[in-house]
């Protein structure tokens, strides 16, 4: 059947919708400065936002663009660069208010959307995908992958309550890193990621003094040494399909976001940019927290139920 479909195609697909995005001169100018000055670092950092509109299934919508991601494959070429998207007031797009498109192969198509679904299927919270045919400035820069952005949409659809989703670590040892090669201090702990919590939209949430007092919890828990304010139940569901791919992409500092449940107290993961499937090796790295994870004391029967 798979044979048949690559030959003759498939009668039913769904017909992917066309996205357009149009951005005024100096805005687009802009984002390509950004473009070099990553090339020169082989880093994305420190994005430059703008402004532009969409126009989607004959609604204009006006946003936020900036370029995204912190590897050269996504903003290598001028045409088909990532970006990030927040939509101006209550707009959405295939239920998405704040996304990202990339290129198909910049998400490992179809092997992340796979790892999601399946994560979905387990009862752990993933982001969601689509894809549209995106055209530029007039310009057709072809079928896109639309991901879903951290947001409490995205825990709604979901069944969970808005709270704080936040990262761990951050991106400033790469910079030093590419900055300074050959002269490294390896005990430099800059984007530490049990040092370092970086909350999403944390100028709306961090203005209430609920969600501060939630920071701070998180931020003294995690350094403690005995992981009970990681779910374990949820974690090791992570760990297991990632051992399964033979890959730790998904749940590495770098892609790993986290859910703070305000009912249990606990931290939940969310994955995102897993890879393809993997040779066995004889050894995965288990980054963190997953480290802490897997030391508590309740990791294992967690482990072995799931």
């Amino acid at each position: 059947k798979i044979l048949t479909n690559v030959l003759f195609g498939v009668n039913n697909r769904q017909e992917i919708p066309n996205l357009y995005l149009d951005l005024k001169f100096k805005n687009y100018r802009k984002l390509l400065k950004d473009r070099t000055r990553f090339l020169k670092n082989d880093l994305g950092y420190n994005f430059t936002e703008v402004t532009g509109k969409i126009n989607f299934q004959g609604e204009e919508i006006k946003c936020k663009v900036r370029l995204k991601g912190d590897l050269s494959e996504h903003w290598r070429n001028e045409k088909r660069m990532s970006f990030r998207i927040n939509l101006n007031g209550d707009k959405s797009i295939l239920s998405f208010k704040r996304f990202s498109l990339h290129k198909p192969s910049a998400r490992q198509h179809p092997f992340d959307q796979t790892f999601q679904d399946l994560q979905k299927e387990l009862g752990n919270i993933s982001s969601s995908h689509n894809y549209v045919n995106l055209v530029v400035n007039g310009s057709q820069w072809g079928i896109m992958n639309i991901e879903e952005h951290m947001s409490k949409e995205l825990l709604e659809k979901q069944n969970r309550k808005e709270s704080l989703i936040f990262k761990l670590g951050n991106e400033k040892k790469l910079l030093y890193q590419r900055k300074n090669i050959g002269n490294l201090y390896n005990d430099y702990r800059l984007s530490d990621e049990y040092l370092n919590v970086k909350v999403y939209q944390e100028k709306k949430y961090l203005e209430d003094s609920i969600y501060r007092k939630y920071y701070t919890y998180i931020s003294n828990e995690i350094l403690k040494n005995d992981g009970k304010v990681f779910d374990t139940n949820s974690f090791s569901k992570s760990l297991i399909l990632s051992l399964i791919w033979n890959t730790t992409h998904s749940i590495r500092g770098s892609n790993s976001r986290y859910y703070f449940n305000p009912y249990d107290l606990k931290i939940y993961p969310i994955t995102t940019d897993q890879g393809h499937f993997s040779s066995f090796t004889d050894k995965l790295s288990i980054p963190k927290p997953y480290e802490k994870v897997v030391n508590s004391t309740d990791f294992y029967n967690s482990y072995y139920k799931n």
